[in-house]
């Protein structure tokens, strides 16, 4: 039997790449509930699904960006309330007087909010406890994390909301790409060398990503690897970097694409690289890592709590001491030298991983029977 009416609210959508993540959930959804529909701003062509492009895209205006919350959060609360949508799942990165407005809306209306709490921690350093304590504690009727050290976070900050909290794992990438590109061709596209060994750097450039520890392992590393920085600047200045290559020298071995990438070009990056870097310093889980897992393109990650909950050393990945150039730099030497097979072993055996474990049938399932279902 099917359940109630959910809905899928994403304020964030293709600003940030939410939409696969958001579209993938409600379509898992729409086998178990009745009607589903997302809040966002983008539409898909699914039947089975309801969409309100409510949220716009990326703003330059401040006054832009505060009028797209204020008045996407408001049509959606009503819709909701209106269409009978009773429960929502709302993705949640800060906790600022901005979320309190949006999570009231939903609570003075009485619909029940699951928050994917995706950052326990925000990152633009605006945490204020008692805000975040109420948006948790009193506005989310439920608490969906992604792992066991985002949970462990949260609970040595507030351990009374451990009754409303869950394990549920990140869903996969596996339905991003349809159609795979070869690397030749990809580096073709990219006017890039095929015969070179490219890193690639992918996402939002940030000072808790660790871009300066990977810069530096660079200057530690032959000629011939080259290193692919594709991303946009978040409250981080890109000048520190370009400074630092040119003073370092590394421009002939740097390849940067600094701002928003589109899908088609993110595809071509990760059909062109050799190996994905995550010099991570601080991270509660991590998009882009699913995604070189589903693509199948090994990675090499910052041995951080969250990394090591799913990469095993030279089984599915590798990893290497964080905030460690020198130790980043041996292991990229080690990788980029190991057997083409047993690298090939490795990406599969993550492959198979998040297919299994990270499937977005069993997210839903969780999600819907969240009474009757344990952590992932």
């Amino acid at each position: 039997m099917k359940q109630e009416k959910y809905a899928v609210v994403d304020h964030v959508g293709t600003k940030a790449g939410m939409d696969y993540y958001s579209l993938q959930l409600a379509k898992s959804l729409s086998h178990y509930c009745k009607e589903v529909a997302v809040f966002s701003n983008f539409n898909a062509a699914q039947q089975a699904l309801q969409f309100y492009s409510y949220f716009k895209g990326h703003q330059t205006s401040t006054f832009k960006k505060i009028w797209n919350h204020f008045w996407g959060f408001f049509k959606t609360a009503l819709i909701c309330r209106f269409k009978g949508y009773k429960h929502i799942v709302l993705h949640l990165f800060s906790y600022t007087y901005k979320d309190v407005y949006a999570l009231f809306l939903f609570w003075i209306l009485g619909i029940k909010v699951t928050a994917i709490v995706h950052d326990v921690e925000a990152f633009a350093g605006n945490n204020q406890a008692y805000l975040q304590k109420w948006i948790l504690g009193f506005l989310s009727k439920r608490l969906m994390l992604h792992n066991a050290f985002s949970l462990k976070v949260l609970l040595e900050k507030f351990p009374d909301l451990a009754p409303k909290c869950k394990i549920i794992a990140h869903g996969n990438y596996l339905e991003l790409y349809k159609h795979t590109i070869s690397k030749t061709q990809a580096r073709q596209a990219l006017q890039l060398d095929t015969k070179q060994t490219y890193l690639l750097f992918f996402g939002q450039i940030k000072e808790v990503k660790g871009l300066d520890i990977l810069l530096e392992a660079m200057t530690k590393v032959p000629k011939n690897i080259h290193l692919i920085i594709a991303g946009k600047p978040w409250k981080d200045d890109f000048n520190k970097y370009q400074s630092f290559i040119k003073t370092k020298q590394l421009s002939d071995q740097i390849h940067l694409d600094i701002g928003f990438i589109e899908d088609e070009k993110r595809s071509l990056y990760f059909a062109a690289a050799d190996l994905l870097v995550l010099p991570y310093k601080k991270i509660f889980q991590s998009g882009v890592m699913l995604m070189a897992m589903s693509l199948k393109l090994p990675l090499l990650a910052s041995n951080l709590e969250p990394m090591k909950e799913l990469i095993q050393t030279g089984k599915n990945g590798f990893l290497f001491e964080g905030g460690n150039a020198d130790d980043l730099a041996a292991q990229v030497n080690r990788i980029i030298n190991a057997p083409q097979e047993l690298l090939d072993n490795i990406a599969e055996n993550a492959f198979q991983q998040v297919a299994q474990k990270h499937n977005w049938d069993r997210i839903a399932q969780a999600l819907v029977h969240w009474d009757k279902t344990t952590h992932e």
